[in-house]
């Protein structure tokens, strides 16, 4: 199966160039693609073979500078010897981590690149920083204890001349804690990273934006920290730690550092040292450096969000600024169900302004992208493009200026929550998105209409109440009080009983404005109520059925007295005697009129009493069935024939 070209990565490197790398059958290529012509792609003379360290079988984190590929992977084909290493380039400046110590079956999630050498007043070199989760090493547990990390290589590392040769001298590494405040929870697993550099022209303002989870929670649950530059530059920068043999365990280092610092970059001071490379650092420094690589100072932040039963599989985050110019951090989460969180985060203070389901069936999303104002979003089978706001889900002056969403303002011209940019005038768009105050710019609203909702007793029932935004804090009035009532995030639910009828109001709060939300008057039906009223309807269905029974009966029989006086008169000859108008001869035998006049001849007088007799049947039969206590009710026939006629009237 391997012995296939299966393509490992594929990235622009620039807006002409491709670069690409395939397994090649165990003998790794990477190339570069120029041009695309048509359906062709020009492949150029650049390539590179057989010593590049890409396994087979995963290639997890690649970052490509000026041409220069550095790689987190492994180099086995069991996949149990992690490296992070320069791949490409010069032959004589490939390197990579020593694998026996440095790293501890690590899942690399993210990398960043970072030119520290810009503006710098020590003359420092550019970094490149891996953020991964690995074994806890010697750690006294009933499981592997896993956590996360991150790592710091030297752009211009070279290795050392005996001692780490062809190995990085400048990898350092330090913890990443990330805890919730209030319950002490501590998520220790890293699975993606952003990099934000909040100030394009000043690398300092760096910022990771990390999705952690929890080794030990059983149901879902994605934590967000996030890490400044400064702070990780603080940590790597502090004491190390050592690995004592005679107790197994890794403690503060507090013995004498070599000079010059173990792990540092060659700098301007060094330079003046005669330290112009790796190559010329002394013994004790890369002995020290290979024997140290974990640093003491783990990078301690805080959760500043936490959503359970949610599972993120993507992060991106943008600075933004409000109406006013103060600054503002948007991100933007995937999940593994297809679900886009946008959310913003301001003020020490982060709340989820939208949840968006992008697709028909669940598909987890891969990707984020933003590009002039629109996200691009990727799962395994589509890609969706959709707007980074989403401002006219505000319907409202109130629950537009109450969102506080920085991209959003209100409109008094067209009256409508509209996409607010840096600069534009107050004087057209409305917007308080560190205080949310709606009383001095919007008029006072008109309240909901008021809902009128009947409910048979004994029944579930669900009043909506959708809070204008996500800062909202909303409550109910109602008639009971109790814990018979279910709080949702978007309504109240509840049992209807006989004394739950009455008035219930949905008042949201924020920033302390009330607003009325929703009203409902409840009116609960008693069983018997609706067992009357079925049975009521039921009735006049039957009355309905008989009645037009009784007349198609009253026609059958009008229609056999006529057709019988028919027949008579065209039995009777010319001379014959007079009849009556009842149709028979009263010269006739008395037998003869007997005979005739049987109960069930239509000219017998017995004929009414009868069909007095059978007035409360259907055809003479009983069989009307209704039954009141089926939900809904059914009429049906049932023991009777459509139409009957007894053989001794024929």
């Amino acid at each position: 199966m391997e012995c296939y070209n299966y393509i490992r990565f594929l990235d622009f490197i620039n807006e002409t160039h491709i670069f690409a790398c395939g397994t090649y059958a165990f003998d790794p290529h990477c190339i570069f693609i120029t041009d695309v012509v048509g359906s062709t792609l020009q492949v150029s003379d650049t390539l590179w073979r057989g010593n590049i360290h890409i396994i087979t079988l995963r290639v997890e984190l690649v970052v490509l500078l000026q041409g220069i590929m550095y790689a987190a992977t492994v180099i086995n084909f069991l996949g149990t010897e992690p490296i992070i290493s320069r791949t490409t380039g010069n032959p004589d400046q490939l390197i990579r981590t020593e694998a026996t110590s440095w790293l501890s079956d690590p899942d690399f999630v993210g990398s960043a690149f970072v030119r520290e050498s810009e503006n710098s007043a020590v003359g420092d070199d550019d970094k490149i920083y891996f953020f991964f989760t690995e074994t806890a090493p010697k750690v006294e547990f009933y499981e592997k204890v896993r956590v996360a990390s991150v790592a710091r290589v030297c752009k211009g590392d070279l290795g050392g001349q005996k001692t780490l040769q062809k190995r990085w001298t400048t990898f350092l590494k330090t913890r990443l804690i990330c805890r919730d405040p209030s319950t002490q929870i501590l998520f220790n697993v890293i699975t993606e990273v952003f990099t934000l550099q909040v100030d394009p022209s000043d690398w300092r303002s760096t910022i990771f934006y990390g999705i952690f989870t929890s080794q030990w929670e059983k149901e879902e649950v994605s934590a967000i920290c996030s890490y400044s530059l400064k702070d990780i530059i603080r940590a790597l920068d502090g004491p190390f730690k050592e690995y004592k043999r005679e107790c197994d365990k890794w403690t503060p280092y507090s013995n004498t550092i070599p000079s010059p610092r173990p792990g540092s970059c060659i700098t301007t001071a060094l330079r003046e040292e005669g330290y112009t490379s790796s190559l010329e650092l002394p013994d004790k420094v890369l002995t020290f450096v290979r024997d140290h690589p974990l640093m003491d100072t783990p990078v301690n932040e805080q959760t500043f969000l936490i959503k359970m039963g949610t599972r993120y599989t993507k992060i991106m985050a943008t600075n933004v600024r409000d109406l006013s110019g103060e600054s503002h951090t948007i991100l933007v989460l995937g999940t593994d169900k297809g679900h886009l969180h946008r959310a913003v985060h301001s003020n020490d203070k982060t709340v989820i302004l939208e949840d968006v389901a992008l697709f028909e069936d669940d598909q987890p999303i891969q990707n984020l992208q933003l590009h002039q104002g629109f996200l691009y979003v990727g799962s395994p089978v589509e890609v969706v493009k959709l707007p980074i706001e989403n401002c006219w889900r505000y319907r409202t002056c109130q629950e537009c200026i109450l969102a506080q969403d920085p991209l959003c303002g209100w409109d008094t011209d067209s009256a409508k929550c509209t996409k607010a940019r840096e600069g534009m005038s107050y004087s057209s768009l409305l917007q308080d998105v560190t205080g949310g105050h709606t009383r001095s710019l919007c008029s006072p609203a008109e309240g909901p209409s008021v809902s009128a909702v009947s409910v048979i007793s004994g029944n579930w029932v669900v009043l909506p109440c959708v809070p204008p935004s996500t800062w909202s804090i909303c409550s109910w009035t109602k008639p009971l009080a109790g814990n018979q009532y279910k709080y949702r995030s978007n309504g109240l639910e509840f049992m209807a009983t006989d004394d739950a009828h009455g008035n219930y109001d949905c008042n949201c709060t924020e920033n302390g404005v009330n607003q009325l939300v929703a009203s409902y008057i409840v009116e609960v039906v008693s069983t018997s109520t609706v067992a009357k009223q079925r049975d009521s309807r039921s009735h006049n269905a039957v009355y309905a059925i008989i009645f037009f029974f009784l007349g198609l009966a009253a026609g059958a029989t009008l229609c056999y007295v006529i057709i019988k006086r028919k027949l008579l008169c065209s039995s009777t000859v010319g001379g014959s005697p007079k009849q009556e108008k009842n149709g028979f001869n009263r010269t006739q035998t008395p037998e003869s009129t007997t005979e005739a006049k049987t109960p069930s001849s239509p000219g017998d007088s017995s004929l009414l009493l009868e069909n007095d007799k059978r007035i409360d049947f259907v055809n003479g039969f009983s069989g009307i069935y209704v039954n009141v206590n089926e939900v809904p009710s059914k009429t049906r026939i049932g023991d009777a024939p459509l139409a009957s006629v007894d053989e001794s009237s024929i």
